[in-house]
This record gives C-alpha cells, structure tokens and sequence, in this order.
C-alpha cells in the first residue's frame, strides 16, 4: 500500500533513534506534558501510534505495523474522528466542546479499523 503523504508527515513526526544494542521510538512532540492537567486528553495519539510501527519495523513485525498503519489511514481519510491538531484548533481545554477528539477517541478509531 501506498501511504497517503498526510500520513508520511505524520510519521516524520515520529523519530527512530537506534543503535546495535539499544532503540527508541518517539513522537518529536514527546508525550506532551503541559497537557497532562487537562480533564479530558486532547493528544493526537497518532505520531505515538506510529512509532510503535516504527519499533515493530525494527524487530521484524512489519506486517503488524503495516496493518496499523492502515487502520491509521482509513481512521483519518474516513474524517469522522479529527483531533484538535487536524482541526487546526489551538490546544486548549474547550477543543473537544468545539468538535475535535479525545486521544481516547482517536485511538479508538484506529482500533475500530484493524
């Protein structure tokens, strides 16, 4: 499959870091801690998502990482379910009154697509 290229820049938010004995794979953005006191997460949980492609990748379960990878794409590309970064929303609080998905929403949109 092809990847959609809002999907690719997604993952290039998602940063591989390896070496012969030790990997790590993370989202650019980290876990984002200043939102950690919100009520509800607001985190677009899918550059985290693709870094554990990117770690299933690495110790040879490309298939499973390929699934999610489309569930991802089939999640976004069917636009019923947009985080407040998608939406173009600022951070706060009040993005999910204003439409945008929880991270519980979010991933489990992709969920629902594997």
């Amino acid at each position: 499959m092809v990847l959609p290229d809002w999907l690719v820049d997604l993952a290039l938010h998602a940063v591989p870091i390896s070496g012969p004995e030790v990997a790590v794979f993370e989202p650019t953005h980290g876990s984002a801690p200043k939102y950690a006191e919100y009520p509800t997460s607001i985190v677009n949980p899918i550059a985290m998502v693709m870094s554990a492609c990117m770690m299933l990748d690495h110790i040879g379960e490309g298939a499973m990482a390929e699934r999610i990878r489309i569930a991802i794409a089939e999640a976004v590309e069917e636009g019923k379910v947009m985080a407040y970064d998608m939406l173009k929303l600022g951070g706060s609080p009040d993005v999910v009154n204003q439409g945008a998905a929880s991270t519980k929403q979010m991933a489990d949109a992709i969920i629902a697509k594997l």
